[in-house]
């Protein structure tokens, strides 16, 4: 085997800022509070997985970070606390160039528009023989909007984030979850190391309230099914899905030392 990629990084690189929107909230400190304290809520599903635990988003007031009604309105959740998230570590960290900062990011896969699904299931079942394929088709041409939905898209999470924020540097987004996130740290580390950007805005987001998300892990057996308490005083093992927006912006050692 070879060495891992993160040998590869030459010079150390400092964190500027960070910024996490959780089940906690939106402040760092909130965020590092025990998990004991957070309450579940179940997800408004039918049939064999009613009652579903997962750790909701608090609710947070996005205008303040992604300031364009039209930009929110493109997003669901998953996208929208992704780049309220970056917004945060933006800011925080105060960079002066943005078209020199990289960005990589995670992203589960994209969010669907139930609603379309629900009526296209409804119409394939109601149409049948000529009259389906017609009726299918319209649907479809009017009510999937991939360029002005985004969030059904996922590998656009980082294109997302450059519009809405302006960061115009290279940009990448990495389809997952836990190894997605630290691909994107690497990555971001890599390209500043190589000298592609001097700064690098990196992270991920996850959204545990979707009715596809909590079913794949209930449906395998890996659900939380007692009640949420601290994972070492549980009865039975299980896993109670949170949902969790967290960015970091890196910085090189000479844009620290030029203070930029």
């Amino acid at each position: 085997m070879g060495e891992p990629r993160s040998s590869l990084i030459s010079s150390p690189l400092r964190i500027a800022s960070s910024a996490c929107l959780s089940s906690h909230g939106d402040e760092l400190r909130s965020n590092l509070d025990p998990v004991s304290r957070v309450e579940t809520r179940g997800g408004d599903l039918s049939g064999l997985f009613n009652g579903l635990k997962f750790l909701p988003f608090r609710e947070s007031d996005h205008a303040i970070r992604v300031s364009r009604r039209a930009d929110r309105k493109t997003m669901r959740d998953q996208f929208l606390y992704g780049c309220s998230a970056a917004a945060d570590a933006l800011t925080k960290a105060r960079l002066d160039n943005l078209a020199d900062t990289g960005l990589s990011v995670a992203s589960r896969m994209g969010e669907r528009d139930e609603h379309v699904d629900d009526d296209l299931f409804f119409q394939a079942g109601a149409e049948s023989g000529a009259k389906k394929a017609p009726e299918l088709n319209l649907l479809l041409s009017k009510s999937l909007k991939p360029t002005l939905f985004l969030s059904q898209i996922p590998n656009l999470l980082a294109a997302n984030i450059s519009i809405t924020m302006g960061v115009t540097g290279p940009s990448r987004t990495f389809v997952g979850e836990e190894l997605a996130g630290i691909n994107a740290v690497l990555d971001s580390a890599l390209s500043i190391d190589a000298g592609e950007c001097s700064s690098a805005l990196t992270g991920g987001v996850l959204n545990a309230d979707r009715d596809n998300v909590l079913r794949s892990v209930y449906a395998r057996g890996y659900g939380l099914e007692t009640e949420f308490g601290n994972v070492w005083e549980r009865n039975r093992k299980g896993t109670c899905l949170g949902s969790a927006a967290a960015f970091l912006v890196l910085e090189s050692p000479r844009r620290c030392n030029s203070g930029g």
